[in-house]
């Protein structure tokens, strides 16, 4: 378990020396406060995922598409990370089956932020078809992992609510990433 430990905390390390690395790199241009008109329209294309776009760009300074992008895959990804220590935290007090499958997870959440790191490299060179893969990659093991937790407690009712309710954002703020990577025009 310990071994384990490690080699996840290293990973994690390696993931947000690569993030703030990325994130630093794909930024063009100066500062300026985001066009509320710009976030209104890219938000209103999300659905039902509205509000998580809206809480993500709340303190946005891109101004265009592509700095909206990147903003959404870091809400994303800043998600990702926190679901993933509550979720190793749950582990340690977990028994059995419910353990594993906590640990399963958090090494599945890991993957995640090594998607949403390749997605913010590939806005960053333009391949934004490809960033979108990687982010609908990372989508579908967040609910890989949703669902490998309740395959053990049969719902959701069982998991703690906070836990819930983190798995939940998380799903909606990678929605909404793949959602304003797609609105980027070829």
């Amino acid at each position: 378990m310990q071994k384990f430990l490690m080699a996840s905390c290293a990973r994690v390390f390696h993931f947000l020396a690569s993030l703030v690395f990325l994130a630093l790199s794909v930024q063009n241009g100066p500062l300026a406060k985001a066009d509320q008109e710009l976030i209104n329209r890219v938000c209103s294309e999300t659905g039902n995922n509205k509000q998580y776009c809206l809480d993500c760009f709340k303190r946005s300074l891109e101004e265009d598409i592509k700095g909206l992008a990147r903003d959404s895959v870091l809400c994303a990804s800043s998600k990702s990370f926190n679901t993933r220590q509550e979720t190793l935290d749950l582990s340690k007090n977990a028994t059995g089956q419910f353990k594993q499958n906590l640990n399963n997870c958090v090494g599945i959440l890991d993957d995640t932020l090594l998607e949403y790191a390749n997605a913010l490299q590939n806005l960053g060179i333009g391949h934004f078809s490809d960033a979108k893969n990687q982010l609908n990659l990372a989508k579908n093991k967040v609910l890989n992992c949703l669902n490998l937790l309740r395959i053990h407690v049969l719902t959701f009712a069982n998991l703690p609510s906070y836990l819930v309710k983190d798995f939940a954002t998380l799903n909606g703020d990678t929605e909404v990433a793949i959602n304003v990577v797609s609105q980027i025009p070829s």
